[in-house]
């Protein structure tokens, strides 16, 4: 499943580099890709839930090893990978764009990652499920799932160069700690 999930991530990011080759003429390669300080923050905060994702950070001289995990990693892991993807909201807008020229272009590229997106989170919506069977295993999710999403909102935010104040943020932050009562 991380082989595919790795391929499938490597085929959007050139789609999107080929995209970009074709609107602006000039040549994109996989090194002239920015890894801005918030999504660095976000890989490093998923990372401590989950040693695949962490052997994947740049610097990283951690390998797959298997070993068995316990409950409470298992929980904190299938958390992270349900938030993989971000509802796909992202792809499905430009997907849906209308006018003619570059919008046509992003529209073809963005439907076909729509496409292959759709599939992302269906094995870690199941794994989560079955492993939420009690109070202390929903709590632990909704940890892991409000550190992440949190993270991953301030790192949209910088990516769409910060449209939101950081006291909206912390608003929004404060708002999804409470609807599941963590203080």
């Amino acid at each position: 499943g991380l082989t595919e999930k790795l391929a499938d991530e490597t085929k959007h990011a050139r789609l999107v580099m080929d995209l970009l080759e074709e609107i602006s003429g000039t040549r994109v390669t996989f090194a002239d890709l920015l890894w801005l300080p918030q999504d660095r923050k976000l890989s490093r905060i998923r990372a401590k839930y989950s040693m695949r994702q962490a052997a994947f950070l740049p610097g990283s001289k951690k390998a797959l090893a298997r070993r068995t995990e316990t409950r409470r990693q298992k929980i904190a892991r299938a958390a992270v990978a349900l938030t993989e993807g971000g509802g796909r909201a992202l792809y499905k807008a430009a997907s849906q764009l209308k006018r003619p020229g570059i919008e046509e272009q992003i529209v073809r590229v963005f439907k076909q990652i729509l496409l292959h997106k759709a599939t992302h989170k269906a094995p870690a919506d199941r794994s989560l499920i079955s492993l939420i069977t009690d109070e202390a295993s929903f709590q632990r999710a909704a940890k892991v799932i409000c550190e992440v999403s949190n993270q991953r909102l301030f790192m949209r935010n910088e990516q769409f160069r910060f449209p939101l104040t950081g006291d909206e943020l912390l608003a929004l932050q404060k708002h999804a700690r409470k609807s599941v009562d963590l203080a």
